[in-house]
C-alpha cells in the first residue's frame, strides 16, 4: 500500500507533489494545533475551577467555623449562669422555682438560636436539664461520666470538644447532629460542676454553606478526624472519597481531576486544622467548559483560514520548482546511503546550479574527509596498542627483577638460574618475533612462568588451580592479557590478606565467545576502585594499572563485541570475567 502511494505521489507534476505535500502539513498543523490548544484551554480550564473550588472550601470552613463559635459563646454563657452554677453547686438543691428558672433560660437560647437544636446539662450527682425542638432524649448509658469522650472533656477544662451525635449516649439517632461538648467549672474554684451538650443539626451546618452550594453546583463532604462523614453523605461513593481524603493526609489543600459518570469533575480536599476535620468538595466543569467553546472555535477558524493560506502559497511557490531539485535531492538521498555521486547540472546562475555545484565540492571534501579519518584512526590504533604493550613489559620485568634480586640475596643460585630461564621464556613467547597474537597454550604458559616466579618470591603464599576447556588451547587470542589478571590477584588481593591464598583460572568456550574468569580469595577491592578500572580513571591512584592496561588492550583490539567486569567485595575476594569472540577455529 504504501509502495502505491509513494509510487502515484512520484508520478505527479511538481506542482501536484507540492500541493499534496502541503495539504499534508496543513493537516497535521491543524491537528497538531488543535490538541495543543485544547491541552492549554484543558490547564488554564483546570486552573481555574481549581482556584474556584479552592475559595470556595475556604468559605466554607469560615462559615463552618462562625457557627461553631457561636454556639460555643453561647454554652459558655449558659455555664456561667449564677441560678445554674448555684443549682449544680448544691446551694439551690430542691428548690423549684430555680430549676423552672434555669429551664426557662435554656428555652430561651434554644429560640434565639435557630442554630441550636437541643441543649443538654448533667450534673455530677446524676441531675439533669434538657430542653429539645423535637423531644427530650434519655441516656442509653449507665451515667454521663460512661460516655468515652468524658475524661478527655475534663481535661480540656473548658475548652470545647466537637463529636457527631454525642458520641452515640443517647442510642441510634435518625437525625445527625454535631454536639458541642463542655465541661462546666465552678467559677470560683474552677472544679467540674457538670456537663454541657448544645447539639447543632446537620441541615443548619449545611444551611450555614448552602448559598455558595448552590451558586457552584458543588457536592460537599465533612469529614472528622477518622474520615467519617459528619453531615449525611451526599456522594454516591463514599468509600472512595474517604480513600482520596487519606491519600491527600499531611496537606493543607490538595485537588484532583476524576472522571464520574463520564463527567470529568474537580475533587478537592481541605484540612480545617482548627478540629483536624476536612471538607471534600467536587465541582464540574460543564459551566466552566461551556465559556471557553466560543473562544475554541473562532481559533479552529482562523487556524484553518491561515492553513488555507499557506496551501495557495505553496501552489504559487511551485511554479518556480523544476529540475535540478529533482537531480540534488536524489543525490542527497544516496549520500544517506553512504554513495557519493556528483551531480550533473546546467550552466546557470541561478541559486539551485550553486547548490548544485557547492554540493558536489562538499561530497569530494567528505570523500577525502572519510579516508583521511580511516587512516588516521588505523595509525593510532596501532600506535595504541603499541605504546600499551611498551607499558606493560617493563611493569612485569620490575616485578620479575625485584624477584630474582631477593634471591640472590638469599643465596639460592640454583633458583636464581632457574629464574631467569623462566624470564627469557617468558619475553621468547611474549616477544613472539613482533606479533600481538598468540595461541591461549602459549599465553597460559607465560601466566605459569609468572607464577613460578612470584611463588620464588612469596612461598606458599598461594596456589593456583587450572579449568581449563581443552579446546581453548590452540584458539589464538591477544598475548598478555591473562598475567596481569594474576600479578593484581597476587599483589593488591591475596598478598595483603595475611594467609595463604587461593587463584582459580577457568576457561571455556561458549556460543563463539571464549569466556575466562580469573578468581581468587584476597582482601577484595572497593566498588570505587572498580569503577575506577572500568572507567579508565588514569588519574586515580586507587585504579590498577595492570588491569586498566589490560582492558583498553581488548577494547582497541576487539571493540565492542569484547566483554569485561569485576565482581568483587571486600574480605571475601575478587572475580574478573572476560568475554573474547572467537570465529572459525580462532579470534576474530
Amino acid at each position: 500500500m504504501a509502495r502505491i502511494i509513494w509510487f502515484s505521489f512520484s508520478n505527479l507534476k511538481i506542482r501536484s507533489q507540492i500541493f499534496s505535500f502541503y495539504m499534508l502539513l496543513s493537516l497535521i498543523s491543524i491537528i497538531t494545533i488543535n490538541l495543543l490548544f485544547k491541552s492549554v484551554s484543558e490547564d488554564f480550564l483546570t486552573k481555574k475551577v481549581s482556584s474556584t473550588s479552592k475559595q470556595t472550601l475556604y468559605s466554607i470552613e469560615e462559615n463552618i467555623f462562625t457557627v461553631i463559635d457561636n454556639v460555643n459563646e453561647y454554652s459558655k454563657m449558659i455555664s456561667s449562669n449564677e441560678q445554674l452554677q448555684k443549682d449544680l453547686s448544691g446551694i439551690n438543691d430542691a428548690n423549684v422555682l430555680v430549676r423552672k428558672e434555669i429551664n426557662k433560660n435554656l428555652i430561651n437560647t434554644l429560640q434565639t438560636m435557630p442554630t441550636i437544636s437541643s441543649i443538654y446539662i448533667f450534673d455530677n450527682r446524676g441531675k439533669k436539664y434538657a430542653v429539645d425542638d423535637v423531644m427530650v432524649k434519655t441516656l442509653s448509658i449507665e451515667n454521663i461520666s460512661s460516655a468515652y469522650w468524658y475524661n478527655e472533656v475534663l481535661e480540656l477544662k473548658g475548652s470545647s470538644l466537637l463529636v457527631k451525635n454525642a458520641g452515640g449516649i443517647f442510642g441510634d439517632e435518625t437525625i445527625n447532629y454535631i454536639s458541642v461538648i463542655r465541661v462546666i467549672n465552678n467559677l470560683d474554684t474552677m472544679e467540674p460542676l457538670g456537663i454541657i451538650i448544645v447539639n447543632i443539626p446537620e441541615s443548619k451546618l449545611k444551611a450555614s454553606y448552602k448559598k455558595i452550594h448552590s451558586e457552584y453546583k458543588l457536592n460537599i463532604l465533612l469529614l472528622d478526624d477518622n474520615n467519617n462523614a459528619l453531615v449525611s453523605d451526599e456522594f454516591h461513593n463514599a468509600t472512595v472519597i474517604r480513600e482520596f481524603a487519606q491519600s491527600a493526609a499531611g496537606m493543607k489543600y490538595y485537588s484532583v481531576i476524576k472522571r464520574d459518570s463520564n463527567k470529568d469533575m474537580l475533587t478537592s480536599y481541605l484540612k480545617l486544622d482548627r478540629y483536624n476535620w476536612k471538607i471534600i468538595s467536587i465541582i464540574p466543569f460543564e459551566e466552566l467548559e461551556e465559556e471557553m467553546n466560543t473562544f475554541n472555535y473562532l481559533s479552529i477558524i482562523i487556524i484553518i483560514g491561515n492553513c488555507i493560506f499557506i496551501l495557495f502559497g505553496s501552489i504559487f511557490i511551485s511554479e518556480f520548482i523544476a529540475g535540478p531539485i529533482k537531480k540534488l535531492v536524489k543525490s542527497m538521498k544516496k549520500v544517506r546511503s553512504g554513495i557519493f555521486d556528483k551531480i550533473l547540472l546546467d550552466k546557470g546562475n541561478s541559486e539551485v546550479i550553486e547548490l548544485g555545484e557547492d554540493f558536489n565540492i562538499m561530497i569530494f571534501e567528505i570523500e577525502e574527509l572519510i579516508k583521511k579519518t580511516k587512516a588516521d584512526e588505523k595509525s593510532k590504533r596501532k600506535i595504541e596498542l603499541n605504546v600499551l604493550y611498551e607499558q606493560i613489559k617493563p611493569h612485569f620485568l620490575y616485578n620479575t627483577i625485584d624477584a630474582i634480586g631477593y634471591m640472590a640475596l638469599s643465596d639460592n643460585c640454583i633458583e636464581v638460574y632457574e629464574a631467569l630461564e623462566v624470564l627469557g621464556n617468558y619475553y621468547r613467547t611474549s616477544l613472539s618475533k613482533g606479533s600481538n597474537i598468540i595461541t591461549f597454550e602459549e599465553e597460559l604458559d607465560i601466566v605459569k612462568g609468572y607464577i613460578y616466579m612470584q611463588k620464588i618470591r612469596f612461598g606458599n603464599m598461594f596456589e593456583v588451580y587450572y579449568d581449563l576447556d581443552p579446546e581453548v588451547c590452540d584458539i589464538h587470542t591477544l598475548k598478555l592479557i591473562l598475567q596481569p589478571i594474576v600479578e593484581n590477584a597476587i599483589v593488591h588481593g591475596i598478598k595483603h590478606k595475611g594467609e595463604q591464598g587461593t587463584i582459580v583460572i577457568s576457561a571455556r568456550l561458549i556460543d563463539g565467545f571464549v569466556k575466562l574468569i580469573i578468581e581468587d580469595d584476597g582482601v577484595g577491592m572497593s566498588q570505587e576502585t572498580i569503577n575506577c578500572i572500568l572507567n579508565k580513571d588514569k588519574s586515580s591512584e586507587k585504579s590498577s594499572f595492570g588491569l586498566r592496561g589490560t582492558f583498553e588492550r581488548l577494547r582497541l583490539y576487539y571493540g565492542s563485541e569484547c566483554e569485561f567486569n569485576i565482581v568483587s567485595k571486600r574480605g571475601i575476594g575478587t572475580m574478573v570475567l572476560l568475554k573474547i569472540p572467537y570465529l572459525n577455529g580462532g579470534v576474530a
